[in-house]
């Protein structure tokens, strides 16, 4: 279980990087914000 939560976080922050890098403006950021938020609080949960 813990193995697999340290590989969604490394997928996470993988593609949040890229979507950093795609869309640097900072309503995208709020957006990606928002999103990590949301994961992690289902992280949380689980």
């Amino acid at each position: 279980m813990e193995y697999i939560a340290t590989m969604n976080m490394k997928m996470i922050k993988k593609h949040t990087i890229n979507l950093r890098n795609i869309t640097m403006d900072a309503t995208n950021m709020k957006f990606i914000d928002n999103v990590f938020k949301t994961v992690t609080a289902l992280f949380s949960m689980m």
